[in-house]
């Protein structure tokens, strides 16, 4: 009797358990970075969908909003278009930044030694990330502070988003129900 190939996997993969940004190690932060730019993104998505109330709404999302299609500053662009806020859509740019930084710069840890005198070295060693700003810079950032940094961002615009898709779902599904009725 022939054996049973298994397809696929039975594995599920458990959310995160840890509670503090300084548990993580450097995999985990990566992670939870573009995780957390992944739900931003999304919510761009959802607004610029119930914003122009597409016809073929399952192509319009999978072929229009698809990222490989319409790039996250792209998706910033329409946002701002239709009215987002300049402080946000500064933070949302800023969010696209550090996700950048953790998805496509290695961190790296730094040490220094100094010397006074006859005293014993001392040697000190710290994480970096190495980006560059807005100027054209190369600047090391701990990544620590970038990852709280991240954090006070994404708190700040994600119930902004959120507010933006209520006021055009609802929008839409007024719409919706006024075609409907011009329908009958």
């Amino acid at each position: 009797m022939a054996k049973k190939k298994q397809v696929g996997s039975n594995i599920r993969l458990n959310r995160m358990t840890k509670r503090n940004l300084r548990d993580f190690n450097k995999t985990e932060a990566q992670g939870w970075v573009i995780e957390r730019s992944i739900h931003i993104e999304q919510n761009i998505n959802y607004i610029i969908f119930h914003y122009f109330q597409p016809e073929n709404s399952g192509q319009f999302l999978n072929m229009v909003l698809n990222s490989s299609v319409m790039h996250y500053g792209g998706k910033l662009k329409v946002l701002k278009a239709i009215g987002v806020e300049k402080s946000t859509y500064s933070q949302l740019q800023q969010i696209g930044s550090i996700r950048n930084a953790f998805a496509h710069t290695p961190m790296n840890q730094q040490m220094t030694i100094s010397y006074e005198g006859d005293k014993k070295p001392v040697v000190e060693t710290r994480d970096n990330i190495s980006v560059m700003n807005s100027q054209g810079d190369i600047i090391s950032k701990d990544p620590y502070e970038y990852l709280v940094e991240f954090l006070g961002l994404y708190n700040t615009v994600e119930p902004v988003l959120r507010e933006m898709y209520e006021l055009y779902r609802s929008k839409d599904k007024k719409q919706k129900a006024i075609d409907d009725s011009r329908q009958k």
